[in-house]
């Protein structure tokens, strides 16, 4: 009796083993998978048109507090790559602590229930290739999310410097601003009468002249620095929409690492089926084998015991063939 022993329904019957042995056969449980690449995409937005600089009166103080809060370290960018860091390590930990466990289980089921050291040995192989396949693809997809985390924190990074920097150039502008009003105040306040203005000496002419080129000096730089503001707070949109397009691309991989992890939950509970199964089999086959044995030995005790009285009746046979041919003699004797 042959019986087929695989962790998936083998396409050819395996060769067979000496009469009255139970053959096992052994197939790798193959699983057709790709990891899918995702490509995040690193596209710039396209240029906005410039824009004025707002007055201080319309910087809206809360908006800049709100923008804080959502890219910050602590916010939920960052929670969100720490979560997706945290899935891609721990689960191949405990999944593979969970399988050798397992494969050491399974190991000393099939030794407890005397399969023959070929099928041990097949099986132990079949599970170990298992194992690593799996092993490797939660490495290659904890990689894969470890090095997202990693650039999403850096342009985090990134992008909380720039929002520190536009915040400090808020803040200049509205000094600056508060400043030139205060000097304006001050010099309408305090300009001389025209008469005493005609009578200033030609000194005082040339100071205010050079004032005059400091102050256009200046409003040239406050021109600059209005269109690196805009600059800067393109920069900012622009990487603002990176990290929602990254955050997108961190619960895709998650999704589909859980995919994977129930997929794998289910051929473990198969294999494990299919393995009782076999045990199951193998069990049965091996009480039929010792039941086949104990039967023979009581065969072979009733023909012995007839062939011994066999022997006893021909030993009976030829002593009364004897008689009689002696009895013969003497009849003929007389």
């Amino acid at each position: 009796m042959n019986s087929t022993f695989s962790l998936e329904p083998a396409p050819q019957a395996g060769e067979a083993h000496a009469a009255g042995a139970p053959s096992t056969q052994l197939s790798r449980l193959t699983i057709d998978e790709t990891a899918d690449g995702l490509a995040l995409g690193d596209e710039a937005a396209a240029a906005q048109p410039k824009r004025d600089p707002p007055l201080k009166s319309q910087v809206d103080t809360n908006a800049l507090d709100t923008t804080t809060a959502t890219s910050s370290p602590g916010g939920p960018a960052a929670g969100c790559g720490s979560g997706a860091s945290a899935a891609a390590r721990n689960p191949s930990v405990v999944v593979r602590s969970d399988s050798d466990a397992r494969i050491a289980a399974i190991l000393d089921a099939a030794t407890r229930h005397g399969l023959p050291a070929e099928g041990i040995a097949e099986l132990e192989q079949s599970l170990l290739d298992l194992n690593k396949e799996w092993s490797a693809k939660y490495d290659k997809m904890g990689a894969i999310m470890l090095q997202s985390k990693q650039e999403s924190d850096r342009n985090i990074r990134q992008l909380e410097a720039d929002r520190l920097a536009l915040w400090h150039l808020v803040n200049l502008e509205v000094s600056q601003r508060e400043f030139n009003a205060r000097q304006a105040a001050i010099a309408a306040a305090s300009a001389p009468p025209a008469p005493v203005l005609a009578a200033m000496s030609a000194e005082n002419a040339a100071e205010m002249a050079r004032l005059k080129r400091e102050n256009d000096t200046l409003v040239k730089e406050n021109a600059m620095m209005h269109e690196q503001h805009a600059s800067s707070f393109d920069v900012y949109k622009m990487q603002k929409e990176l990290i929602g397009r990254q955050s997108a691309a961190i619960a895709d991989l998650e999704e589909r690492l859980r995919f994977l992890k129930n997929k794998y939950d289910r051929l473990k509970t198969h294999a494990e089926t299919k393995l009782d199964e076999a045990s199951s089999e193998n069990e049965r086959l091996r009480m039929d084998a010792k039941r086949t044995a104990q039967h023979h030995d009581q065969d072979t005790i009733a023909i012995r015991m007839r062939m011994k009285k066999a022997e006893l009746e021909v030993v009976e046979l030829n002593q009364e063939l004897q008689m009689k041919k002696k009895q013969n003699a003497e009849l003929k004797d007389i």
